[in-house]
């Protein structure tokens, strides 16, 4: 009987390694490199270590990113008067000792 229950849990194992190796050889998941690991383990920034690993600037990021804002929000970014009504970063915390202490 324990043999049995050994093979079954042996059978769902590699069932289960199969369908792993099949979703990354389709494309719809990836091994997580080792690196990676250690270097968010070690309090990087996930953004930082995933951008540098796909080789990103900041600015391809950025731009990337932007593609997945919405449009009623995407003309805001338009003008630097409608950017300054958005975000009035006066009344935002970091900046209540006013602007002048982070020039």
């Amino acid at each position: 009987m324990k043999k049995l229950m050994n093979d079954s849990e042996m059978l769902s194992d590699v069932r289960s390694y199969d369908a792993a190796k099949a979703r990354i050889e389709r494309g719809d998941d990836e091994i997580i490199p080792l690196e990676i690991i250690e270097r968010r383990l070690a309090g990087e920034s996930t953004v930082k270590i995933w951008r540098e690993y796909r080789e990103l600037t900041q600015e391809s990021l950025a731009r990337a990113s932007f593609a997945f804002f919405p449009t009623t929000y995407r003309k805001f970014f338009d003008s630097p008067v409608r950017m300054h009504s958005m975000f009035k970063l006066e009344s935002a915390p970091v900046f209540a000792r006013g602007r002048a202490a982070f020039l």
